[in-house]
């Protein structure tokens, strides 16, 4: 489909910057508008749910919701590439971008909304987006008024830690996921520019979204620079990823990516992943989950557990290869994806 896409969205929003990135990659011509308060009306015309990124198509459609809307342009739109012909290393590659959009969004959260410095940079912006233009620039009452509102975001954003379970108490199990993250990372990218070798595939999308807006708060940024020079590199590229080469053989890959499958992703995300549905169930009000000694606890919610089975449904019906049963067996999600 030709023509002109628009991607209402903001920095500050993981899953807007990731569609942005991705359709730099894929050479899909778009204009990137910053949802603000002057194109509320616009925004409003076309958005089903008041959540960014919201992609409005050629023919005037609204796509929100970001991986089923970057899957459908993938199947619709020539160009490169984010899914590998390998079905495993495809299903791989979803898997950690679950895993990206589920997970690693807690860190993001916790540090932008925990940490006073972190959490006055961030509601800054975010005021700047939806208090009107005119007003900010009208001498100390404009910056009055900006303050003000930056509170009220701040205040906001920190009564919905429910939803990710963002507590001070769950601060140990979060950082040290974090942390172990950006080793695992860092280790993985020293030979290679993408995840999957010289081309990104969806899990760098997802991840990316991440890590790049943790990149933008002083106390993560400040982490990554120290630890993962590697990761702060790929954060750089990943703004305008391009085609490079080829995606490398599960074989190639498997030394430096099996800790991140193990440790994070069937270490930390399945099992809260697959509680969280259990609670749902059930109806309870929370669930506790124990990692590396330490407890992590919140409430159930809706939408994980909808996403969640989204992905166990894909894994069902998927043709399984040897190759893919032993691998995930070997790096422990096996179970709880089946």
């Amino acid at each position: 489909m030709s023509g002109l896409y628009k991607i209402f969205g903001v920095e500050l929003s993981p899953y807007s910057v990731k569609v942005r990135s991705y359709f730099r990659y894929k050479g899909i011509n778009h204009k990137w508008i910053v949802r603000s308060f002057e194109n509320q009306k616009e925004y409003k015309r076309y958005a089903r749910i008041p959540i960014v990124p919201l992609v409005v198509t050629p023919d005037d459609k609204p796509l929100q919701d970001s991986t089923p809307l970057m899957e459908t342009l993938e199947n619709e739109i020539e160009g490169p590439s984010m899914t590998p012909e390998d079905k495993d290393l495809a299903f791989i590659s979803r898997l950690i971008e679950e895993y990206a959009d589920e997970w690693v969004n807690k860190p993001l959260f916790h540090y932008r909304w925990n940490y006073k410095e972190d959490e006055k940079s961030a509601s800054r912006k975010i005021a700047s987006y939806f208090m009107p233009e005119f007003l900010q620039k009208v001498p100390f009452f404009g910056l009055l008024l900006l303050t003000l509102f930056s509170l009220f975001i701040a205040n906001r954003q920190k009564s919905r830690r429910h939803w990710l379970g963002t507590f001070p108490e769950n601060t140990k199990v979060i950082e040290d996921s974090f942390e172990g993250l950006l080793s695992i990372l860092d280790k993985h990218l020293s030979n290679r520019s993408y995840l999957f070798g010289e081309k990104p595939c969806l899990g760098d999308f997802g991840l990316w979204g991440q890590l790049y807006n943790l990149y933008q708060d002083p106390t993560p940024k400040a982490l990554i620079k120290k630890q993962a020079p590697n990761v702060e590199k790929w954060i750089e590229r990943m703004l305008s990823p391009k085609d490079e080469g080829s995606y490398e053989s599960l074989k190639t890959l498997e030394l430096t990516l099996s800790p991140l499958l193990e440790k994070e992703v069937a270490g930390v995300f399945l099992p809260w992943a697959h509680e969280n549905q259990i609670a749902l169930k059930r109806r309870e009000k929370a669930f506790k989950i124990k990692v590396k000694g330490n407890f992590f606890e919140q409430g159930p919610i809706k939408y994980q557990s909808k996403s969640f089975q989204t992905l166990k449904d894909l894994f069902k019906e998927m043709d399984k290869s040897p190759d893919l049963e032993n691998y995930l067996k070997k790096t422990k999600c096996w179970e709880l994806l089946s």
